[in-house]
């Protein structure tokens, strides 16, 4: 698979994903504000576009995650040791930093 068609990939996963978590958004109260909007728990739409803008950001050669909001896009190349793999994430960390 080249990046072009894992995007596509990821891009199909989008809506049924966004779909799954924005209620854990809700339950949570986790209040977004994109640019100068008031906080508010974003909707499905807004968490689809997210993820939609993340897998674009996407590139060859650059592997790891795009994170943003508790959410991630992702993938990784196959090797001579482990298989490729590519996925969207939601997740939820505290981190302080000494």
């Amino acid at each position: 698979m080249n990046i072009e068609e894992i995007k596509t990939k990821l891009e199909e996963m989008v809506p049924s994903f966004a779909a799954k978590v924005q209620p854990v958004y809700q339950l949570l109260q986790w209040e977004w504000s994109p640019g100068k909007q008031e906080p508010h728990v974003p909707s499905v739409g807004e968490i689809e576009n997210t993820l939609y803008h993340l897998v674009e950001r996407l590139r060859e050669g650059c592997e790891g995650d795009i994170s943003i909001g508790g959410l991630s896009a992702y993938y990784r190349m196959p090797d001579e040791n482990e298989p490729g793999c590519y996925g969207i994430t939601f997740e939820l960390e505290e981190e302080v930093a000494f």
